[in-house]
């Protein structure tokens, strides 16, 4: 039976029923650095949101933390870099078009000393970087 075949109410109470079985057991999760820098940049945006508050925002902000904090045991730069999505004055404006997924430089705004595009949403100046992040 699928979850949409379910009754919410019911799907609620057999999870409830799960996570009481399996109680402390600690889920292990293994990302490669690009998928964890955007984890945590996505939670980084939905805490700073002001309507997300209380338990769920201090477990959310929690493991994005601890999260950071493990990537900056091997690379401080890293986790120092990830710091700035904590604060709103790093956040970049919406533009329409081609945006870097790394830099966020865009056609209007190009990187100092300029770039091109290698990737639709890739420039050239974070391409070396970009690779060797998601490449082994």
């Amino acid at each position: 039976m699928s979850a949409l075949e379910t009754n919410p109410q019911e799907l609620m109470q057999r999870a409830l029923l799960a996570a009481e079985r399996l109680g402390a057991t600690p889920v292990v999760l293994q990302l490669d650095l690009g998928t964890a820098m955007q984890i945590i940049s996505a939670l980084q945006l939905a805490c700073r949101h002001p309507d997300f508050n209380g338990g769920a925002r201090e477990t959310v902000e929690g493991f994005a933390r601890d999260a950071q904090e493990s990537i900056g045991e091997q690379a401080p730069e890293i986790a120092e870099f990830l710091e700035l999505g904590w604060s709103e004055e790093y956040d970049v404006p919406i533009v329409r078009g081609s945006r870097c997924r790394v830099c966020g430089c865009t056609n209007e705004m190009a990187c100092p000393g300029g770039c091109h595009w290698v990737e639709e949403n890739l420039c050239s100046a974070c391409a070396p970087a970009a690779h060797s992040i998601i490449l082994p």
